[in-house]
């Protein structure tokens, strides 16, 4: 059984800021590598580092 959405969606946010930190702090040359290595969409990660609101 899938975990609830609230709990996925929390899931995913962390990962989503994970990654972030990860690619801010230069570890990672671009955000699609970032986004693979943390299993999160390389679309949400690139609005979150432009400031585009969905």
């Amino acid at each position: 059984m899938a975990p609830p959405k609230r709990v996925q969606s929390s899931r995913n946010e962390g990962k989503i800021i994970l990654a972030l930190r990860a690619f801010y702090s230069g570890q990672f040359q671009s955000a699609a590598e970032a986004a693979r290595t943390f299993h999160v969409s390389k679309t949400s990660l690139l609005r979150r580092i432009y400031g585009v609101n969905p």
